[in-house]
């Protein structure tokens, strides 16, 4: 599983190398549309290789992706706990009913060898 992980991680690398080699090109990144330029006059442009944009929106999916998954593992995860704890409190329970069953079983034992 670990060969198959690496192997997966490579082929991820080469993959980006592959696309930050091949789109070298600068372009213009508005972030704020010219129709709302009245807001900040220089309209927040920026001029980036497109190789740099590609790997900051993967790299917010990813992101997003990894806090999506969390959030949507929390509901499992408090029942494990929640499930965790129910079985710690019934095996306590157990514990200690066994050691009260097993003191009152050797004093009826104790009276029956005193009857002897």
């Amino acid at each position: 599983m670990r060969y198959i992980r690496g192997l997966f991680v490579c082929l991820f690398g080469f993959t980006l190398l592959l696309l930050s080699l091949s789109n070298q090109e600068v372009v213009k990144f508005k972030f704020i549309p010219s129709e709302l330029d009245f807001f900040y006059k220089k309209g927040l442009i920026f001029e980036v290789p497109l190789f740099v944009l590609l790997l900051i929106a993967i790299l917010v999916g990813m992101f997003l992706g990894i806090i999506s998954e969390w959030f949507r593992g929390v509901k499992a995860r408090r029942k494990k706990e929640l499930k965790a704890l129910e079985n710690k409190v019934l095996k306590d329970h157990v514990d200690v009913s066994s050691n009260l069953l097993s003191k009152g079983s050797d004093d009826i034992f104790n009276l029956l060898d005193e009857r002897k």
